[in-house]
């Protein structure tokens, strides 16, 4: 027998340069540099001053994504 698995895999595409970004510009963003917003670093009271209010929201928009697809797959 011959069976045919289709799987979905997701992915995405993070082109969000954060405002504290240490690399110049040139460089565009960096692996691994959407880490600090997956996790809600600017959310943590003590850093959330060192980043712009849309990031904040940005923030909360990418924990919340992740979040559903933990959830739901």
């Amino acid at each position: 027998m011959h069976y045919t698995v289709i799987t979905i895999i997701p992915r995405y595409h993070y082109a969000h340069r954060s405002s504290q970004d240490p690399f110049p510009a040139y460089m565009g963003v960096i692996h691994g540099q959407e880490l600090d917003f997956t996790f809600g670093g600017p959310l943590f009271k003590e850093r959330a001053p060192e980043f712009e209010e849309e990031e904040l929201d940005f923030a909360r928009d990418v924990l919340s994504y992740w979040t559903d697809f933990v959830k739901s797959g």
